[in-house]
């Protein structure tokens, strides 16, 4: 084992107070073999020191800052930290941030990672999602230059391929999935779409109602 200046290990203490400090004064750690003397028993005491460490925690102290290690409950582990700590349920759930994990994964607070994959569900009471590039979010919709589809077109490729334009068909998912960020902003843009289409169909009923005015007139 190599030490770090600085580092503490305790057994059945918080508080080291040596590079390697034991609080049971009787436990025996004379376990390395002299050459006239028989090393069957170094293993005994070893699990006399592993029962020990189960029972009492393992405690390490590093620059003043304390990392535990410690059996709480049947086969539940804990790994506290200054910055919070981890669990090992029995069940094999894991916990950061909380000592009762109710997943497989149950983390307390925010994390983050580059990627992830996940086959089940994902619960979480808020997601965000960063999008980048440009332009990341459809405003664009709404340019005078934007080049809405005539609802002719749009009639006739939803009639030949069964999904609205630019939108992934059920194949496509079924095989790829769909990226969330990118999906909510492609929904906007059909959304502001429909709504360009509501104000021209709203324009020219207006100008029916005006010619029929101007007749009856």
């Amino acid at each position: 084992m190599r030490l770090i200046p600085k580092t503490a290990l305790g057994i059945g203490t918080k508080a080291p107070q040596a590079v390697l400090h034991l609080h049971q004064p009787k436990l025996d750690m004379s376990c390395a073999p002299a050459p006239d003397t028989d090393d069957s028993k170094l293993p005994v005491k070893l699990l006399q020191l592993t029962t020990y460490m189960a029972t009492n925690g393992l405690n390490v102290s590093y620059n003043n800052n304390e990392i535990t290690f410690k059996q709480q409950e049947e086969a539940k582990f804990s790994l506290e930290g200054p910055g919070g700590g981890l669990t090992i349920a029995p069940d094999g759930n894991v916990g950061v941030g909380t000592t009762n994990p109710q997943a497989k994964l149950d983390v307390a607070g925010s994390f983050k990672a580059q990627s992830a994959k996940i086959n089940g569900l994902l619960c979480a009471k808020e997601v965000r999602v960063q999008l980048s590039g440009s332009p990341c979010w459809p405003d664009y919709v709404f340019n005078r230059d934007y080049n809405l589809l005539p609802l002719q077109e749009l009639e006739q490729f939803v009639t030949e391929n069964k999904h609205l334009p630019d939108v992934p068909s059920a194949t496509e998912v079924e095989a790829n999935g769909v990226n969330i960020g990118e999906m909510n902003a492609l929904l906007l843009q059909k959304v502001e779409e429909l709504t360009l289409y509501i104000i021209q169909m709203e324009k020219r009923l207006s100008e029916l109602e005006g010619k029929k005015v101007m007749i009856n007139d």
